[in-house]
């Protein structure tokens, strides 16, 4: 059941000192109200807290999800996600209500998981306008992948030359650490070597090393992706 604080109903100053006791618990070191304030901003919220929804209402068990990559239907000379809403139009408008299309954002391996730019459409998929066609007719569930970021994302160029923000944005490790209790289903090393502007850094890659862990431990993250999350 979710917490009655940060569903409809209650007042601003409620929401706001819910925002805070979470932030509270995740950053103790951290001003609480001040980071609250960061946060309501890169939600555009800065007036105040959001109006948030009731997440119970989000589906239903009379809803019907489809789930897909972006290309998964081609048609010569036309982008990918343009034939998927001509498809979904023409043919499930009255079988599917909710559509779950896999990253189409430009990524540099592992089926679009891998995600160079969150704020971009892969220009071999389509663009923007193809997204809002099938939200339009559909609800529309995308992937964040805020786990980890691409290698040759701005963020992580940014971290190998030492600029920021993207310096203080991943998880490093010590390759000394007894890191042997950590299970993940990947053949490829934990941690990346990586020679940086401060010397050589390991970087800790929950998947492959084209995928570098975020560091939510740095609050700047979080913004971060709460501002891609509201663009």
């Amino acid at each position: 059941m979710p917490d009655p604080d940060l569903v409809g109903g209650t007042t601003p100053d409620a929401e706001r000192g819910a925002i805070d006791a979470l932030l509270g618990s995740l950053y103790p070191s951290e001003p609480t109200a001040e980071l609250t304030e960061r946060v309501l901003a890169a939600i555009g919220a800065a007036g105040g807290a959001a109006e948030p929804g009731d997440p119970r209402d989000n589906w239903s068990a009379d809803d019907v999800l489809l789930i897909t990559y972006a290309d998964a239907l081609r048609d010569d000379g036309e982008a990918p996600l343009r034939t998927l809403g001509g498809f979904l139009e023409d043919h499930l408008t009255d079988a599917v209500s909710m559509v779950h299309v896999l990253p189409f954002f430009p990524s540099s391996s592992d089926g679009g998981f891998a995600v160079v730019d969150y704020l971009a459409v892969d220009d071999a998929l389509g663009d923007w306008s193809a997204i809002s066609r099938i939200a339009d007719r559909f609800t529309l569930m995308v992937d964040l992948v805020l786990n980890h970021a691409s290698s040759e994302s701005a963020w992580f160029k940014q971290f190998v030359a030492g600029e920021a923000p993207g310096r203080d944005y991943f998880i490093t490790a010590d390759p000394g650490a007894d890191l042997s209790q950590v299970m993940r289903p990947r053949t490829s090393p934990l941690l990346r070597p990586t020679t940086t502007s401060d010397g050589e850094r390991h970087v800790w890659c929950t998947f492959g090393h084209d995928q570098c862990d975020l560091d939510f431990s740095n609050p700047d993250v979080l913004i971060e992706v709460l501002g891609i999350i509201d663009a």
